[in-house]
């Protein structure tokens, strides 16, 4: 039984509401997003969030980011100074003039980069505290980043004013805000729920100021599409925000790298839907893998390929993009080469239908081939629509006639060509 891109959606929303305010697209055509030309390594899906601290990209770094991927995310802590970040901007912008560099700040925690960086500028008062007066810190590997109060406008100003002298210095496309998750109870117990709506109200003030501030000719991202842990949940997972932003990133896409599973099916069913609808409205959505952890990284090719094919299903050109993240730390990139799985190289073409759902196995026709995505965690097999060619992994396989069988193996996807 076939299930379409609507029902799809009606399913898996059952018992939420779910309110998102979305951006219409923007009458600038495609200046908001990336190109999507076919050059370079499936250049058309790629993006990419990167950069090592203490240390500047070389050339050859600098010639494939130029290369392969249109819209780039510097990370907050590479090189050693904001002046770093200003000449890798200059240098990408040198080697295309069409792409996007994003500059990276934190807007809801102080890492130890940027206290480094800001020094007295920063005020300690911004930093958050709970209800019991304690500071807020999340610590990993003996370093901690602070939590800020977003809900003070002082702060605003301060991160606003200090993403403004970024734009001004190099040709940047825009400001990435990272870290810019909603808070809820579940993760936050120690504050109160008027604190929480106070810090909620805060990152839309600031997404709001800021857009007002750099203009319609800069981009406004977010990384912040989570899911809530506790019982408080916020309901819209931040995509909510998108209504003052022209995107957002989900950072933990397809794939739970730190408990080496995917996410469950029901979830990967939504965010299909949910990033296609986004997407068809306007809104960019990026999708980060990371297959971080020992494990993952000995089945990189299988999950990358399976996570790969639940984004074809949400694909919508110019809107939606991927990057796979194969290094543990910051510190071990940017392995720029590695954000790559074989089947961005296939020329599929733009998709002519929205992915429909047959059983165990989500389906979408391309203008030059077909993707299939086997959802459960038995082998399903499908019958092929058309003449079709294997090209799994990226090289050549059998030819199926059309009405032949084609197994696919658990929680894996398919892709065939015409002819």
């Amino acid at each position: 039984m076939r299930w379409s891109i609507a029902a799809l959606i009606a399913v898996v929303i059952v018992g939420s509401i779910v309110v998102l305010a979305i951006r219409p697209p923007s009458p600038r055509g495609t200046r908001r997003s990336p190109s999507a030309g076919a050059e370079g390594r499936g250049r058309a899906y790629r993006y990419i969030w990167t950069g090592t601290p203490g240390k500047r990209f070389s050339k050859a770094e600098l010639d494939a980011l130029a290369r392969d991927d249109p819209l780039v995310v510097i990370e907050k802590g590479y090189g050693t100074t904001f002046q770093d970040w200003d000449a890798a901007a200059r240098d990408l912008h040198a080697r295309d003039p069409n792409a996007i560099v994003l500059v990276d700040f934190l807007a809801g925690a102080l890492p130890p980069a940027l206290e480094a960086r800001w020094g007295a500028a920063f005020d300690p008062a911004w930093i958050l505290r709970d209800r019991n007066g304690d500071v807020m810190r999340d610590c990993s590997g003996g370093r901690c980043k602070y939590r800020v109060d977003v809900s003070d406008p002082a702060y605003r100003r301060f991160v606003e004013g200090q993403v403004m002298k970024r734009l001004r210095a190099a040709p940047y496309g825009g400001v990435m805000y990272d870290n810019l998750h909603l808070y809820d109870r579940g993760r936050y117990p120690d504050l109160s729920d008027a604190r929480i709506r106070e810090l909620n109200a805060g990152f839309r003030s600031l997404l709001v100021e800021t857009r007002r501030m750099i203009g319609p000719d800069h981009l406004l991202f977010f990384n912040g599409v989570a899911r809530s842990i506790g019982k408080e949940d916020v309901v819209d997972r931040g995509l909510g925000l998108l209504g003052a932003a022209d995107g957002a990133q989900d950072e933990v896409f397809c794939y739970l790298d730190n408990q080496d599973a995917f996410r469950p099916v029901s979830e990967l069913i939504q965010d299909d839907a949910t990033y296609h609808r986004l997407a068809s409205q306007g809104a960019t959505i990026l999708e980060s893998v990371k297959v971080e952890n020992p494990a993952g990284q000995a089945d990189a090719a299988h999950i990358e390929r399976y996570c790969f094919g639940h984004y074809l299903m949400s694909y919508v050109p110019g809107h939606l993009r991927i990057q796979f993240k194969a290094y543990p730390t910051q510190g071990a990139g940017p392995q720029i080469q590695e954000n790559f799985t074989p089947e961005q190289t296939l020329d599929l073409g733009a998709p002519t239908a929205d992915f429909t759902q047959d059983g165990q196995v989500l389906e979408r026709r391309f203008e030059n081939g077909w993707v299939f995505v086997n959802v459960s965690d038995s082998p399903q097999t499908i019958a092929l629509p058309e003449r079709l060619t294997l090209r799994t992994g990226g090289t050549v396989g059998g030819t199926y006639r059309a009405g032949e069988s084609y197994t696919i193996a658990p929680t894996d996807a398919a892709y065939f060509l015409r002819g």
